[in-house]
């Protein structure tokens, strides 16, 4: 499979932001969700967050959220340079 021109591998500190975020890393795959959502713009915040709120167990709401943010704020940060991690790498085949 041939990967778009446009297409690019970025690391984001996932584990790092998490744990900051929130203490442990039980919501990880929530930053990483929020990281992507930054990234490309496939859905918008608040229709991101939105579903978090609604799909979220009860009593999880609140920390949930956090990482989320903390992964789009993350991932801002990436792209202004902010967050020092491996260049992007442009895929060609994956």
């Amino acid at each position: 499979m041939k990967a778009d021109d446009d297409s690019r591998v970025v690391a984001v500190p996932i584990a790092r932001v998490t744990r900051e975020a929130t203490g442990n890393l039980l919501a990880i795959s929530l930053t990483a969700l929020g990281a992507l959502q930054e990234l490309t713009a496939l859905v918008s915040r608040e229709a991101l967050l939105a579903a978090v709120r609604q799909r979220a167990p009860r009593g999880t709401e609140e920390v949930n959220l956090r990482a989320v943010e903390a992964g789009m704020a993350a991932a801002k940060s990436l792209k202004a340079g902010n967050i020092k991690a491996f260049p992007s790498i442009p895929v060609t085949e994956v």
